[in-house]
């Protein structure tokens, strides 16, 4: 049995009601009434109350109050407050018993003739308003944990301005001293406030309007002198549909606006860094090769008089010219290379089925100078740029024409299976001659080549061109190979989030 010793005063007196008004209140209401003589034997009990001690009315008629409390224990309050009432005196208390809880009030039972001749009491079951009171609590620890909890500032206010309730993260935030904050002085705390903002007149405009307004919802951000950024948000505090308050939230986004301002800073560089790589590709495209246009005619001029040079000059024409050549092809290359993100088109909807199609539609004179077969299976549709998917498929089949094995068709193998959850995988397997696995990354270099120009034609740049075309697409491009076993390139794409 809890009980608490907070002494209250009742609304009745045994001598202020009569009998029969004492029973219809108690049969009334959630109550119990009982009587005892100055042996402390029940002599009545009464009440709605009692159902919720599972009691029926004078059940316990006779029978002692000590063997109904089970002590005889004098410091007992229940007991106690009865020894008491016994001596003149009144108490009245909270307890909980069997599960209920009750107010309670004992005091003396007299005669006509005002003589002390037992004990009368009145229990109002308050269990109902206990329980509710316990859930509010509850309520309102858990609202205080929450608050406490969050990382933004929080301020509750009154009507006029006047502040009810901050978490300890408001206080944090602006820096108040606590002295003013224990005050709840709304002008002092306002003063320390906008002594920190670089705009003061502003924030209190904002906070006028909004007292003027107390239905209205706010979103602002303040700038402080020390260069902090906080976002403020306010909404009214609403009781039962009508304004009671206003609620402030302060989040400090000083750290993302930085984040966001070296994002912006770094996104400029790489535009300018872009600006200046076509720059570049404008005067590759140009101005580099001018002069080997005009080597390579003045050549083809020199050639025509073939018949006045000598071999060894005739030799030394040849060589030049194929430099030429190499170096236009390398300029041409390179070009490529930078326009995959500097000349890049929006992705779209892109069918790989009608782009490998094509492409093999394109190549179709050297698939047959080799013998080639390629067999396609099923490729999925992607959001992608359509030109760089026909550049890339492209370079890999046209990589396994190049480097077929000798004395052997050329096959080409292309086919898509799902990896993970909105991945796609694509394999273009070939029976070339492979290579050593310990060139796996430096076969997607520029201008790498693992065999000389005298074995194989090319700069080198086409399996660079595939590799920066997957990673503009989000995706990964990697190769198993061995010598004489052939070769297979992986395509790694992420799948479009609405191909359903």
């Amino acid at each position: 049995m809890t009980t608490s010793h907070k002494i209250h005063s009742f609304p009745f007196s045994a001598e202020s009601l009569g009998e029969t008004q004492i029973r219809l209140i108690v049969e009334q209401i959630p109550a119990v009434l009982w009587t005892t003589d100055r042996d402390l034997k029940i002599t009545s009990s009464i009440g709605a109350g009692l159902k919720g001690l599972k009691l029926e009315p004078n059940q316990l008629l006779g029978s002692s109050l000590y063997d109904y409390l089970k002590s005889r224990d004098p410091e007992f309050l229940p007991l106690a407050s009865h020894l008491s009432a016994l001596k003149g005196e009144a108490t009245t208390y909270e307890m909980e018993w069997q599960g209920r809880w009750f107010h309670t009030h004992i005091e003396p039972l007299h005669n006509s003739e005002a003589e002390i001749v037992g004990v009368i009491g009145l229990a109002l079951d308050i269990t109902d308003q206990k329980r509710a009171g316990e859930a509010f609590e509850q309520s309102l620890s858990l609202l205080k944990a929450t608050l406490e909890s969050t990382t933004d500032g929080i301020l509750v206010v009154d009507l006029s301005g006047k502040m009810v309730s901050y978490n300890q993260k408001f206080a944090e935030m602006w820096r108040i001293p606590k002295h003013i904050l224990d005050s709840r002085d709304d002008q002092k705390a306002l003063e320390f406030v906008t002594n920190q903002l670089k705009d003061p007149e502003t924030f209190l405009k904002k906070v006028r309007e909004l007292y003027d307004q107390p239905e209205s919802e706010s979103f602002d951000e303040l700038e402080f002198l020390d260069g902090r950024i906080f976002e403020r948000y306010s909404q009214p505090q609403r009781i039962g549909g009508k304004s009671v308050g206003r609620v402030w939230s302060f989040r400090d986004v000083t750290e993302r606006r930085r984040d966001e301002e070296a994002l912006r800073q770094k996104t400029e560089e790489l535009a300018r860094s872009n600006r200046e790589l076509e720059q570049f590709a404008y005067v590759a495209s140009h101005d580099l090769q001018e002069p080997l246009h005009k080597i390579l005619a003045f050549g083809d001029r020199l050639k025509e008089m073939e018949s006045s040079l000598k071999d060894r000059s005739l030799d030394y024409l040849n060589r030049m010219q194929s430099a030429a050549m190499r170096m236009r092809q390398l300029i041409v290359d390179l070009l490529q290379l930078a326009r995959v993100t500097t000349h890049a088109n929006p992705f779209e909807r892109v069918d790989l089925n009608e782009v490998v199609r094509e492409v093999i539609s394109d190549l179709d004179l050297r698939l047959n100078e080799s013998k080639a077969e390629v067999d396609l299976g099923a490729l999925p549709v992607l959001k992608a740029d359509r030109e760089q998917m026909h550049r890339l498929f492209q370079n890999l089949i046209a990589n396994a024409v190049k480097f077929q094995k000798k004395g052997e068709p050329v096959r080409v193998t292309i086919r898509s299976g799902e990896g993970e959850p909105g991945w796609v995988e694509i394999q273009v397997k070939d029976n070339g001659i492979g290579f050593d696995e310990k060139y796996q990354e430096r076969i997607f270099l520029p201008f790498q080549r693992l065999h000389g120009r005298g074995e194989y034609e090319g700069s080198g740049m086409g399996l660079a061109i595939c590799q920066k075309i997957v990673q503009r697409h989000q995706g990964e491009l990697t190769a198993e190979s061995r010598p004489d076993h052939g070769s297979v390139f992986k395509i790694k794409l992420p799948l479009p989030s609405d191909r359903n």
